[in-house]
């Protein structure tokens, strides 16, 4: 899952995950009721501080077990094929000239790279999407009610 989390700056303590074919990302954790809302698209750039990698522990253990099935030596490599979990730090400018320091995941940091490279195509792309599934709402809102009304 692609997030965000604000160590400080401006959305400081916020936590953010990624929507798919979404501009504005769902706060994940932060103030509840006083929700800042999170653009991708106000971000101007990105630096990268430092990147830690770290190997998730259910991953290893259940890697070990199924190693250790075959043999002791397969406890050893499949604890040690697990995979790996880049954690990058980074520190956001805004298009306001604000900044934060973050931390992001690996997918995060794709998508991140990603929109800042074609900022155009990727705005245009999330806006369109947003519009397509607004329409099929609206068009089943109608029909729904086309159909009560139809019934009565």
């Amino acid at each position: 899952m692609a997030k965000i989390k604000i160590l400080s700056g401006a959305y400081a303590g916020n936590e953010y995950r990624y929507v798919k074919n979404c501009d504005e990302m769902k706060q994940m954790k932060g103030p509840k009721n006083n929700q800042e809302k999170f653009y991708l698209s106000n971000i101007a750039s990105f630096e990268l501080k430092d990147k830690d990698s770290s190997k998730k522990l259910t991953e290893t253990i259940f890697g070990a077990i199924i190693g250790n099935m075959i043999n002791t030596a397969g406890a050893i490599v499949g604890a040690t094929a697990a995979g790996n979990q880049p954690t990058f730090t980074i520190i956001f400018t805004y298009e306001n000239g604000t900044q934060s320091l973050a931390q992001i995941d690996n997918e995060m940091h794709t998508i991140l790279q990603t929109m800042l490279f074609d900022k155009n195509s990727f705005k245009l792309q999330h806006c369109k999407s947003i519009e397509k599934s607004k329409f099929w709402k609206y068009a089943l809102i109608f029909l729904i009610a086309i159909s009560i009304l139809y019934i009565w």
